[in-house]
């Protein structure tokens, strides 16, 4: 039983490491630099490691979450089916560029949904205490399982 347990688990690590390989690789091929929105704002880009393991499933999310939902969507000012304080809120946050959050809701063509989210839209490094903290820490956008966060 150890040997399958351990056989399985390095399986999976090496599953979702060349999953978020793609993933990375796939979102840098088809990232238009044409958007609405400040691409920088939006900080580094991670994803959870269940959406990460459900792509690996269903490899044709790949194209839905990144283009269709990622880029075509969420940063471009679309939030999908968020409630409408959340989007008097990301309004707020784009105008203002103050380091607030955002958050996007859309439902994938498997009806599960996913989150996006972003800390620290448009903090500056001014703001920042880069002496014990990283860039990333003050900045960044997750997309994920609402059971993730």
């Amino acid at each position: 039983m150890n040997f399958l347990y351990i056989f399985f688990k390095t399986y999976l690590h090496i599953h979702r490491q060349i999953i978020y390989n793609m993933i990375v690789n796939y979102l840098h091929l088809k990232m238009s630099t044409q958007t609405e929105l400040k691409e920088s704002n939006f900080g580094y880009v991670t994803y959870s490691s269940a959406l990460t393991n459900y792509i690996g499933l269903n490899p044709s999310l790949i194209d839905e979450v990144i283009v269709q939902i990622f880029q075509n969507k969420f940063l471009k000012g679309d939030w999908g089916i968020v409630e409408s304080d959340s989007i008097k809120t990301n309004n707020h946050t784009i105008k203002n560029q103050n380091g607030g959050g955002l958050l996007g809701v859309y439902q994938l063509s498997t009806g599960k949904k996913i989150w996006i989210m972003t800390v620290g839209y448009g903090l500056t490094e001014d703001k920042m205490d880069l002496e014990n903290y990283t860039k990333m820490d003050y900045n960044n956008t997750c997309i994920m399982f609402p059971e993730d966060y």
